[in-house]
């Protein structure tokens, strides 16, 4: 994938902690030429488009509370940040780095400049109290891809499917391994899911989701030889929808199925998607350069 080295950077102001919320200002594109005004407390999202800045691209400041993650949510690249309540008065530098994870701990993409006004120290004060009382959640790794590329993009590359889907993985980091060598497995699986040569350096794994899948996130464990020596890691999540009314595809069970018990998620509802990211911390900084360097099918 081509990176742009003059790239546009949009910031969108969401809202702020110095003011209620109808004095939020308005959505405001930046570009890096640009000096974009801000107060301590306030919450910006930052984006960029797919090929400007990549998936798993780091966003930093020395204004900002802490350095968040671009994730891909179609149609943009997103992250939320936060300005200090004690960022010092006037110009911060704004910048994406690539993740360690790719061999560059400091390798600037994009850049754009904000501009923070001062606050007396009364309004300092009434910040710091108001994230200590209400503190920013953290982003959802959950991404959203456009449904015209290859599943997966990313670990966290969740699509929804039904039960009993027919869905297709793409493995490209195994091109040397033997023709089924690889599977993929998870527990809505009906079976395991062996990745086949599809040519063009890239195997394909098709596997069928188990009618008594509960709704919920799932993992994707890939199982097979890997560069780094494991033996299984976390390729991919997906989320099982509820069951269409009327739908016939899971009328009947299917050979070999593993009907005789229930596949159970991760999470049930988005509101228990944090159980399923207590075990995946580590997958939350991995991103694979191995996929933002292929084309997208």
């Amino acid at each position: 994938m081509t990176r742009l080295p003059h790239a546009v950077l949009l910031l969108a102001v969401l809202g702020t902690a110095a003011a209620p919320v109808d004095d939020a200002p308005p959505a405001l594109p930046l570009v890096p030429a640009g000096v974009h005004t801000v107060r301590p407390g306030d919450r910006l999202t930052v984006t960029a488009r797919d090929g400007e800045a990549g998936n798993g691209d780091v966003v930093l400041s020395d204004a900002f509370t802490a350095r968040a993650t671009l994730r891909m949510r179609a149609p943009l690249l997103t992250a939320t940040v936060t300005v200090a309540c004690d960022a010092a008065p006037g110009d911060h530098r704004v910048e994406t780095n690539l993740p360690p994870a790719r061999g560059a701990a400091a390798h600037p993409a994009l850049r754009t400049t904000l501009r923070v006004r001062d606050a007396d120290t009364e309004a300092r004060r009434e910040c710091r109290d108001r994230q200590r009382d209400h503190p920013t959640p953290a982003d959802p790794p959950e991404e959203r891809w456009p449904a015209r590329t290859t599943w997966p993009q990313s670990p966290w590359d969740v699509r929804t499917f039904a039960p009993g889907s027919r869905v297709r993985l793409t493995d490209n980091q195994d091109e040397g391994a033997d023709d089924g060598a690889v599977s993929m497995v998870s527990p809505a699986f009906e079976l395991p899911a062996p990745a086949r040569d599809r040519g063009r350096a890239v195997k394909v794994a098709t596997a069928t989701i188990s009618c008594v899948a509960r709704p919920g996130v799932y993992p994707v464990y890939r199982e097979g030889p890997v560069a780094t020596g494991s033996t299984k890691e976390v390729w991919a999540r997906y989320r099982v929808a509820e069951a269409a009314a009327g739908s016939t595809t899971c009328r009947k069970a299917a050979p070999g199925g593993r009907r005789e018990r229930s596949a159970l998620p991760w999470a049930v509802g988005g509101g228990a998607l944090a159980v399923a990211l207590l075990g995946a911390g580590g997958a939350l900084a991995r991103v694979r350069a191995r996929r933002r360097g292929r084309g997208k099918r």
